[in-house]
C-alpha cells in the first residue's frame, strides 16, 4: 500500500481568539453550571435531567440551536438519524466518538439513549499558561544548582531504571545530547498524532538508535512536512515545552558536565506530539495519544504517563477524555499524573483532566523556598472528611518553579532564561507543567524502589502511604486542598 501522509487539520482553529483566564472560564463554567441546575427544575421533563450533557449541549437542546460538534463517551454502538459519527476509539468497553450533530433534535434523542455516559462541546486542549523565571525579592536563586533533583532526593540508587515513561506533549528535541545514554538515545518510540499516515498516527520506534539514526529521524520528518507543505514538526519540538518536561524526567546531563540531570535519569521514554508547534492541541490528537497508549503499553511497558496540559473544565462531570484515561489506569495498570493549573492559589481552578479523582493532580512548590508556589491552582476548600481524599485536588507538589532542563534547539526563548551548555542549552521555566514531570519520575523511582523490595508493582494507596510516611509532607493531619498529601521523595539509597 503507498504511504499516504495527511497534516491533521482541525475542524476549527482558535488560534487567534483571545485567551480568558482560567478563573475567568472557570467562574463561567460554574454560571453555566448553576443555570443548568435551575433550568432542570423549569424545564420539567427536559431531556438533560439525566446531566449526561454538559452545559454547551444543554444550552443547544433547549434553545433548538442547529448543528454542533460533540464528544461522545457511549458502551455498545449508536445511530442516530442527523448524527454523523467521523471518528471513534475504543478503550476497553468505552467508546468515544467525534460526531456532528445536526439539530437539537438529534442531541436530545442521543442524550436520552442509555448506553451514552457524557455528551460534550468538542473542543481544543492547552498548556497551562507557564512562565519562565519567577522572581522573588526575598530570594537568591542559584541556578548553578539543580534544585528539583535536591528538593525531590534524587540519588544514583533508585534511578527509574526498567521503567518506561510516556509523555504527551509539544515533541521532544530528540537531538539534544541529554537524550543519549552510552551513545544511543533514551526514547523508545516517537510518535505523532498531528500527522497521519495511511489515517493512523505516525511512529517511528528508536530503541537503540544512535545520533546518526536520529538524524535520519529528522530527514524523514522533514520530507513529511514538505510533502504535505506544512510548517508543524511531526517529533521535534518548536515550542519548547515538551523537551523541557521530557528533561527533567530523563535528562542525561551530557551538555551541562551532569550538573542539570533529570530525576529519573535511567528510565525509557516514550514520546507522543499531540500539539501542535504554536502549543495547543484538540480532542482528537489528546485522544489518538491515548488510544496509541492503550493500544501499546505492554509492547513498550509502559508504567507512567506524564501529562503537563489541561483546560478549565465546562461541566463537573468527567468529560470523554477522563473517562478515556481511567481505562489506561483500570485496563493496563498505567498511573496518570497531570498538571493541575497555574491560576494561582484561587479556590477550585484544578484544570481537567487533572481534576479527575482517578489521576494525580500535581500542584508546584517553589524547591527554593519550599513554599506553595503563588501562581499553583489549588482546589475545593471543602476537604476530608467533608469531602473524599480521591477528590480533594491537588494530590501532590512537586518542584516547579526556576526548574532547568534542556532547551529545544528548534524553540525559541528569551535571552534571561537560557542557560548554555556544551552541545545544547538549557532553559529555566515555571509551572504545573514542572512539577508534573518531577512527580512522575520521583514515582518511577519509587516504582523502581518498590518492585525490587516487595516482588510486585505498587499501587497508587502504596506510593501515598510511602509519601506520607516518607515523603515532604506539609500537612501532618493529612490531605488538604493546598499540597495535597504532600510532594513524594525518591526514597533513600541504602
Amino acid at each position: 500500500m503507498k504511504k499516504q501522509f495527511k497534516f491533521f487539520k482541525p475542524i476549527y482553529s482558535e488560534k487567534h481568539k483571545p485567551k480568558l483566564h482560567p478563573k475567568v472560564v472557570g467562574a463561567t463554567a460554574t454560571l453555566l453550571t448553576l443555570s443548568m441546575l435551575i433550568a432542570l427544575v423549569t424545564f420539567q421533563g427536559s431531556p438533560v435531567m439525566n446531566m449526561k450533557a454538559d452545559p454547551v449541549v444543554w444550552q443547544h437542546i433547549l434553545t433548538g440551536s442547529g448543528g454542533l460538534y460533540i464528544t461522545v463517551a457511549y458502551s455498545g454502538s449508536i445511530k442516530i438519524e442527523g448524527l454523523d459519527i467521523i471518528k471513534q476509539w475504543k478503550f476497553g468497553d468505552l467508546r468515544v466518538a467525534f460526531a456532528y450533530a445536526k439539530s437539537s433534535d438529534a442531541l436530545e434523542k442521543l442524550v436520552n439513549l442509555d448506553n451514552v455516559i457524557r455528551v460534550c462541546a468538542w473542543g481544543r486542549i492547552d498548556l497551562p499558561p507557564f512562565d519562565y523565571v519567577v522572581k522573588n525579592e526575598e530570594v537568591t536563586y542559584d541556578f548553578l544548582k539543580d534544585y528539583k533533583r535536591i528538593y525531590h532526593r534524587a540519588n544514583q540508587r533508585w534511578t527509574g531504571e526498567g521503567i518506561t515513561v510516556a509523555v504527551i506533549d509539544t515533541g521532544i528535541d530528540y537531538l539534544h545530547p541529554d537524550f543519549y545514554r552510552n551513545g544511543t538515545t533514551i526514547i523508545k518510540v516517537l510518535v505523532s498524532t498531528i500527522y497521519k499516515e495511511n489515517g493512523t498516527p505516525i511512529a517511528v520506534r528508536t530503541e537503540g538508535y544512535t545520533r546518526e539514526q536520529m538524524e535520519d529521524v529528522l530527514d524523514y520528518e522533514l520530507s513529511i512536512r514538505d510533502a504535505v507543505g506544512s510548517e508543524d514538526y511531526v517529533f521535534e519540538d518548536a515550542f519548547g515545552h515538551g523537551t523541557h518536561v521530557a528533561g527533567i524526567i530523563a535528562g542525561q546531563g551530557i551538555a551541562s558536565d551532569c550538573r542539570y540531570v533529570g530525576i529519573a535519569p535511567d528510565v525509557n521514554l516514550v514520546i507522543i506530539k499531540a500539539f501542535f508547534d504554536d502549543g495547543y492541541a484538540t480532542e482528537e490528537t489528546i485522544l489518538d495519544a491515548l488510544q496509541w497508549i492503550y493500544d501499546h503499553a505492554e509492547e513498550y511497558n509502559i508504567k507512567v504517563l506524564s501529562c503537563s496540559f489541561g483546560s478549565p473544565p465546562a461541566s463537573p462531570l468527567p468529560n470523554p477524555t477522563e473517562l478515556a484515561m481511567r481505562e489506561l489506569i483500570e485496563d493496563k495498570g498505567i498511573v496518570i499524573f497531570c498538571a493541575g493549573g497555574n491560576a494561582g492559589t484561587f479556590p477550585s481552578t484544578i484544570i481537567s483532566p487533572a481534576r479527575d479523582p482517578y489521576v494525580f493532580a500535581v500542584g508546584a512548590i517553589d524547591p527554593y523556598t519550599d513554599k506553595l508556589a503563588v501562581f499553583s491552582s489549588i482546589g475545593d476548600p471543602v476537604t476530608p472528611p467533608f469531602n473524599s481524599p480521591e477528590k480533594t485536588k491537588p494530590d501532590f507538589v512537586g518542584a516547579g518553579v526556576n526548574i532547568i532542563a534542556p532547551a529545544s534547539s528548534f524553540a525559541q526563548f528569551p535571552d534571561y532564561a537560557v542557560i548554555h551548555g556544551r552541545g545544547g542549552d538549557y532553559v529555566i521555566m515555571s509551572g504545573t507543567s514542572m512539577a508534573t514531570p518531577s512527580v512522575s519520575s520521583t514515582f518511577a523511582c519509587f516504582y523502581q524502589y518498590w518492585i525490587e523490595k516487595h516482588g510486585r508493582p505498587p499501587t497508587k494507596q502504596d506510593f501515598i502511604n510511602y509519601v506520607r510516611q516518607r515523603g515532604i509532607v506539609y500537612n501532618p493531619l493529612g490531605k488538604d486542598f493546598l499540597t495535597g498529601w504532600g510532594a513524594p521523595a525518591v526514597p533513600p539509597p541504602n
